[in-house]
């Protein structure tokens, strides 16, 4: 898991219930969802045998309980013999339909619990969390069953702070209320009831909670159609009021807002997400903000394509913050924001804005987020027409936002800037000295970006970190980076102050003492994902490094230099390498006891295991045992480890070609096949044919054995009369206890010509019309190679056929060919006779060598 110093300030300003009345203000989301780190590995701890549940848990961080199938034992109780000791809990994904008294009461000390897409879930009893008072969050997400509580179903949440009641079935606010009193849940500050339909919220709906502490209401997407003025009277402490996505109108709005401020609620935050509001702000809902004392305005997924003037014509001095992400804006005026002098943040992220305006009339902005925005024509994003030097920003976040080049003159002088975030920005070309005047830069996001290829070339003076002495976190994965040194030149020489250094997602092999030669105050390196192998010579030597990263490497072994530079550190992770535990890492590192011991204590709750010799085996252990001097390092099992691939080898190479002698006439078939596609697109030569070869048959002859009365009298026309022509027989001519496939491929290849007896039998035979695909393969090969050859199939029509058995091969030469058909008339068949002898009479060259036998 990666936490950098700067997301956890970000993380902690985001999520705040109070209003930021810092310089530097990050925006406040519209609704925080309750998320947990991905990226942890979970760990199985059991499975309720009565209940059906399976749990897992994050180590130290949270549990997770589920349901796993269904269709033996569903999990439709509360696991509660499954011991859980993380402080966060989710119950997830299972066929509970109940919640019953005593299911937590094994639990008491969780302080976040989520209830999240259970779709059976419809009744929670009372009193089910009593003795919980540790609990601080509760989330009950995507219940659909779920449309009432007790009024004291959350008595004994003494110190819950807030409450989750999102996308459940609840359609009636006024009882949800009475679940909340201050007497109940006496330090509620926050409560979301987002995506659940109201419709309604009536003059008394919030009365139950009056005395109420809450700060924070969510109602977004909660099909309001109406809701009373003075509904908010008893919630004295309400300071952010999110109502957005709802179906009230204008009037409905500054009626309640307006008598909010009048009854002395002193509001913050105000959230009006995809509220439907077009081209400009509605003058009333600005002037009545304008009398408030909200300085947040969220307008995130309304419409406003044009930032001009009028959008804010209303003089709004206590405004600090304003959210327009997602508002199709494509053009920005100069004089957008002049009514909102005192705006320390704005978010105008995933818009299409070519660049940012009204430079000169925000004095005071120190928080500018222009993430994603790219213009309807692609066309990247000017940051010198921006003008970004004008103002005094502390944070610009630029991720996402196609810039391509960056010059000298796209910032400027920014003394007041410790924040710049310039990830996938698609850059392949950074000048010198674009950055020197960001002296009090702290942060610097440079990921997925391949500007970094500039670095090979020698003939390029690439000096991009010059002036940047104070910056402190540095990010530049997924770059494609393979060296840390330019031709001749240090890069990171300027960043004495650095302190952390991301370089995962690249392609660096090898790590040098002198590649962090000038970093010497650096505490965390990431180079995981890369390839970085075992080192012999130290790395760290003169910097004081207390977290190393090298997950997903090539990392085999430990040796003592490797010892020596991680045994002091705070924290490494090395998962997902490839350890071979065998003899000679035994020698490397069994002179340095005491720095195994405690390298030792650094993975110990890491799950790091030996690929060889000793599979199962955990590096820890082993390392354990070479500390303890019990590892018995027999030589035989290193020798075995390196003879097991030839001994593996050579028993994948010993089937192989048994199963290509039993399978030759097949591979034989599909090398012809192959012959024929390379042919055909000009990747190999064709061979010269000067004419037939000497065959063993004249003619070989597919039939079905309902057609054998009439084989027989072929046999007898063809063969006992002059000229001899001699035919390939199955039940005459193969072998008995051969393969019927490698025998049809060997005497079609032995025979010049291939006659085809089809009858309506043949048609729905599989063999036959295997064999009609052998002979067709084998016309084209004929053809390709020799334009002059005589056509090599013959095809015979026997009766009525049923045309919805027909192949697509065989339905193709019926179409395409003239073929012989069998009549009962004597005179027609003596014409028919004379027509195939002559067609599978050979060339008068081969007369002289006679096939009859």
């Amino acid at each position: 898991m990666r936490l950098y110093v700067f997301l956890i300030i970000f993380f902690r300003m985001v999520v705040s219930m109070k209003t930021c009345t810092s310089l530097f203000c990050p925006p406040v989301s519209e609704k925080r969802k309750i998320t947990i780190e991905r990226e942890l590995p979970l760990k199985f701890i059991g499975r309720d045998e009565q209940t059906g549940c399976n749990c897992a848990e994050a180590p130290n961080v949270y549990s997770l309980c589920f349901n796993i199938n269904s269709k033996t034992t569903p999990c439709s109780r509360f696991p509660r013999k499954i011991s859980i000791t993380t402080k966060t809990l989710i119950l997830k994904t299972t066929y509970i339909t109940e919640l019953t008294y005593g299911d937590f009461s094994n639990i008491t000390h969780l302080e976040m619990l989520t209830i999240d897409n259970n779709q059976h879930l419809f009744h929670v009893q009372p009193f089910i969390f009593e003795n919980m008072t540790k609990l601080i969050s509760l989330s009950f997400i995507s219940n659909p069953l779920l449309t009432n509580f007790h009024p004291d179903t959350f008595k004994g949440l003494l110190n819950l702070k807030e409450l989750n009641l999102v996308k459940n079935g609840f359609q009636n606010i006024d009882i949800l209320a009475l679940t909340m009193k201050s007497s109940i849940v006496p330090n509620l500050l926050k409560v979301n009831l987002n995506e659940n339909v109201f419709q309604n919220i009536t003059e008394i709906s919030f009365e139950p909670m009056e005395g109420s502490r809450l700060e924070e209401l969510n109602l977004i997407s909660c099909a309001i159609e109406n809701i009373h003025p003075d509904s908010l009277k008893p919630l004295k402490y309400l300071s952010i009021l999110r109502l957005g996505s709802n179906r009230f109108d204008l009037k409905t709005l500054v009626d309640l807002l307006k008598s909010t401020i009048e009854m002395g609620i002193d509001l913050k935050v105000l959230d009006l997400y995809l509220s439907g509001l077009r081209g400009f702000m509605p003058k009333d809902v600005l002037e009545v903000i304008a009398k408030s004392n909200i300085s947040s305005l969220i307008l995130k997924r309304n419409q406003f394509d044009i930032l001009e003037t009028k959008l804010f014509p209303v003089y709004m001095p206590k405004l600090t913050m304003l959210d327009l992400t997602d508002v199709s804006a494509q053009t920005i005026s100069n004089q957008t924001f002049s009514k909102l002098p005192n705006l320390k943040t704005l978010v105008l992220a995933q818009n299409k804005l070519s660049y940012f305006a009204a430079s000169e009339y925000l004095p005071n902005l120190t928080y500018l987020d222009l993430r994603k925005n790219t213009d309807s024509y692609g066309w990247e994003f000017s940051l010198t027409k921006s003008k970004l030097h004008k103002m005094k920003l502390q944070y610009l976040d630029l991720q996402f936002t196609r810039l391509l080049v960056l010059t000298k003159t796209d910032f400027g002088a920014m003394p007041y800037l410790r924040i710049l975030n310039m990830k996938n920005c698609s850059i392949f070309r950074i000048e010198n000295d674009t950055l020197s005047g960001m002296s009090n830069l702290e942060f610097l996001n440079l990921e997925n970006n391949l500007f970094f290829k500039m670095w090979i070339n020698p003939n390029v003076k690439f000096d991009i970190f010059g002036g940047l002495e104070k910056l402190e976190i540095l990010l530049m994965g997924g770059n494609s980076i393979s060296s840390l040194r330019a031709p001749n030149k240090h890069l990171l020489k300027h960043l004495k102050n650095l302190k952390h250094l991301g370089l995962n997602r690249n392609n660096l092999q090898t790590l040098a003492n002198e590649d962090f030669a000038f970093l010497t105050k650096l505490e965390v390196l990431d180079i995981s994902e890369n390839r970085i192998v075992s080192w012999d010579e130290r790395i760290f030597p003169n910097i004081h490094l207390k977290k190393f990263h090298s997950s997903f490497n090539k990392i085999t072994r430990m040796s003592d230099a490797m010892l020596a530079d991680l045994q002091y550190l705070q924290e490494v992770q090395m998962d997902f390498n490839s350890f071979i535990c065998d003899c000679f890492m035994k020698r490397k590192t069994s002179d340095n006891r005491s720095a195994l011991t405690e390298f030792s204590k650094l993975i110990k709750d890491q799950e790091l295991y030996c690929l060889r010799p000793y599979t199962n085996v955990t590096l820890l252990s082993f390392l354990q045992n070479i500390i303890n001097g019990s590892l018995d390092c027999d030589t035989k099992i290193d020798l075995l480890v390196y003879a097991l691939p030839l001994i593996i080898i050579f028993v994948i190479f010993s089937i192989l070609s048994i199963l290509g002698f039993i399978y030759r006439w097949h591979i034989r078939y599909w090398i012809f096949l192959m012959r024929i596609y390379l042919i055909r697109r000009g990747k190999l030569q064709r061979d010269k044919v000067e004419g037939y070869t000497n065959f063993q048959f004249d003619a070989f002859v597919s039939y079905c054995n309902q057609d054998q009365n009439f084989v027989i009298k072929l046999v007898k026309m063809l063969e006992n009369s002059e000229p001899y022509i001699r035919l390939c027989i199955y039940e005459r001519d193969f072998q008995v206890g051969s393969y019927i496939s490698e025998s049809v491929l060997e005497h079609m290849s032995k025979s010049r010509k291939t006659i085809l007896v089809v009858s309506d039998s043949y048609v729905k035979s599989y063999w036959c019309n295997w064999e009609t695909q052998i002979a067709e393969h084998h016309r084209l090969y004929s053809k390709d190679l020799n334009e002059s050859m005589d056509e090599s199939i013959v095809l015979i029509k026997l009766g009525k056929i049923d045309e919805m058995h027909l192949n697509p091969t065989l339905k193709y030469i019926l179409k395409t060919r003239i073929y012989l058909e069998w009549d009962l008339d004597e005179e027609r068949q003596v014409i028919f006779w004379r027509k195939l002898r002559k067609f599978l009479m050979p060339p008068k060259s081969e007369f002289t060598e006679s096939t009859h036998l």
